[in-house]
Parts: structure tokens; C-alpha cells; sequence
């Protein structure tokens, strides 16, 4: 049996995050697990679910700025890219390790969660780590058809999206989230 709770956390900065713990009956360690960029939360669920199955409590949470951790307004949003390694991974792993102190603790992270962990200042009492789909990001090495989709999203949807609403109105041409401008600025970068 797995419990599912809804959290909210909050970073050193005030910005709430919103998440969810899987948490199974007799748990024998924590996964802090960070995701794409964009990607929808809900994306994971079924996997983090088959980690719960064997014991392991998960935390599936939202970037701020994206899913249920953005603001009413994403028009008027500053949060950058660089935001989820220095502010928002730390805030969570701050949490699972009040929340449940005597556990082992380890992290799972996919692409950009992975990538970002390295902003990351305190790796203290982390007894792993698994990153899948964790590349440079350096589009010269990418294959020859996602550099010529990722170069329409960032340098058509992208501006246009930013000149019509403010933020990047994903949602309406991907399966991603909406995210902050400056988020996708910093990322294409």
C-alpha cells in the first residue's frame, strides 16, 4: 500500500513548490527526484509509483514557475533556469531530510534535474545518485533532427510566445508545461 500526500514546500525564498510523496508502508530510503524541463510532474507518476512499490518514499515535485508551482501570472515571472539547482533542489532535499531524518537518501534526475544537481552546495549524507537522459545540452552534439526542433522552439516559439503573452505558452505546442521566459531564455543559452 502507498500513501499519496500533496506537499508544499518552501524555498529560502519565499517561492512555494508543490508536490507529491509517494510514501510506502515500511520505508527504507528517500528519492528526491527532479525532472526535465517542462516536463509534466504527472509524466513520472508511474515510475516513481514502481520505486514506491519496493520501499522507496518519492518526492515528484514542480520547478517553480511550472505546474502546480507557478504563480497566477507567469507574464510578470523572473525565475530562471539556473533558479531549480541553486533554489529549488535544495529547498527539497532540505525537506526530505527534516521529514524523514534516519533514511537513507538518494536522488533520481532526468535531463536538466540532473544537470542541475551540480549547482547543488550541500551533498552531505546523499547515498546515490541515478540520472537518465542527462546530456551537455550542447546542441552541436545533439542529433541532427532535435537540433532543428529545438531551434524552432527556442528561436521561433519561443519569441513569439514571449511577444504575445510574456512567458512561453508551451502547453499550446508541446506536451511541456508553460514556463517563465527568462527559464527558457537562460536554457537555450
Amino acid at each position: 500500500m502507498i500513501s499519496k500526500e500533496k506537499i508544499t514546500i518552501t524555498c529560502a525564498d519565499g517561492v512555494e513548490l508543490k508536490g507529491l510523496l509517494l510514501i510506502p508502508e515500511k520505508p527504507k530510503a528517500v528519492v528526491q527526484f527532479n525532472a526535465g524541463t517542462g516536463a509534466k510532474k504527472e509524466f513520472y507518476q508511474s515510475f516513481l509509483e514502481y520505486i514506491a512499490s519496493h520501499g522507496y518514499i518519492c518526492c515528484l515535485w514542480d520547478y517553480r514557475g511550472s505546474g502546480e508551482s507557478a504563480p497566477v501570472s507567469l507574464s510578470g515571472c523572473n525565475y530562471t533556469f539556473s533558479d531549480y539547482g541553486l533554489k529549488d533542489m535544495p529547498a527539497v532535499k532540505s525537506y526530505l531530510n527534516r521529514r524523514f531524518p534516519h533514511l537513507p537518501f538518494t536522488v533520481v534526475a532526468h535531463s536538466a534535474g540532473g544537470q542541475q544537481w551540480g549547482f547543488h552546495q550541500d551533498s552531505n549524507n546523499i547515498k546515490g545518485m541515478l540520472g537518465f537522459g542527462v546530456s551537455t545540452g550542447y546542441a552541436p552534439y545533439q542529433p541532427v533532427g532535435f537540433r532543428v526542433l529545438s531551434n524552432y522552439f527556442f528561436h521561433v516559439v519561443t519569441p513569439i510566445s514571449i511577444l504575445l503573452t510574456g512567458y512561453v505558452a508551451a502547453k499550446k505546442v508541446s506536451s511541456m508545461e508553460n514556463l517563465p521566459k527568462n527559464v527558457v531564455r537562460e536554457w537555450r543559452d
